[in-house]
């Protein structure tokens, strides 16, 4: 006999756990290549990779300075002369995703030839 009561719970619970597995990850690779192509080539992309709230804190007084396309990457952008080695093949860089917990990820950006590095978080 059907119960639908029991049917219904089992559904719930394989959703849950279903959601649990897509979002064990929260930094993919292509994500992260997507937004360090974005980064190289200070595409108005970077935008999506930012918090609504912190959009609005970057642009609230209106003031803007020159040579900096994306106030909320001052201390965190990479530096124009790697960007433009890097967009001349010159430079290779590395990507390593470390997940710190289920809703948290770090991307780490190097590029070992330069000893350069720096550190990007998601949520």
């Amino acid at each position: 006999m059907f119960n639908f009561k029991k049917y219904v719970i089992f559904s719930f619970i394989i959703i849950l756990l279903f959601t649990s597995i897509l979002n064990s990850q929260t930094l993919t690779e292509n994500r992260a290549q997507e937004f360090v192509k974005a980064l190289i080539s200070n595409s108005s992309e970077l935008d999506k990779y930012v918090l609504p709230e912190e959009l609005e804190i970057s642009n609230r007084l209106g003031i803007s300075y020159e040579g900096i396309s994306h106030k909320y990457l001052v201390g965190y952008d990479i530096d124009k002369n790697i960007k433009n080695e890097i967009e001349n093949n010159n430079l290779q860089y590395k990507l390593d995703i470390k997940e710190l917990s289920d809703s948290y990820s770090l991307l780490e950006f190097s590029v070992p030839e330069k000893i350069y590095y720096k550190k990007y978080y998601f949520y």
